[in-house]
């Protein structure tokens, strides 16, 4: 009952539970995972944290085995395998500089 009480009252909180736990990717680069939780706020009725507000806040809910400060790099393609709706949300993420990956 508590768990249900705070995904529905910490937006963070019920991104992490309901979105980013689904995904079967284990490096991601953060503006992504910012864009979905944008996104899910959206969706929900929630106003999204600034980055980097939700960027503390979100390292909180995640397990030990998660690096924040990782430097390895996707490409679009294999985002999109293995995130869920990446390619539906694409709206919600920012440009890139040119030349560089993601």
């Amino acid at each position: 009952m508590l768990e249900v009480f705070k995904e529905d009252n910490d937006p963070v909180y019920g991104f992490k539970v309901n979105m980013f736990d689904q995904w079967t990717i284990r490096k991601v680069p953060k503006y992504i995972v910012y864009a979905f939780y944008k996104e899910y706020c959206d969706e929900n009725g929630y106003n999204a944290l600034s980055s980097n507000k939700f960027y503390k806040q979100f390292e909180h809910y995640l397990e030990n085995y998660w690096k924040t400060d990782a430097q390895r790099r996707y490409d679009n393609e294999e985002l999109a395998k293995r995130i869920y709706n990446f390619n539906d949300n694409r709206n919600y993420i920012e440009p890139i500089e040119s030349g560089k990956k993601l």
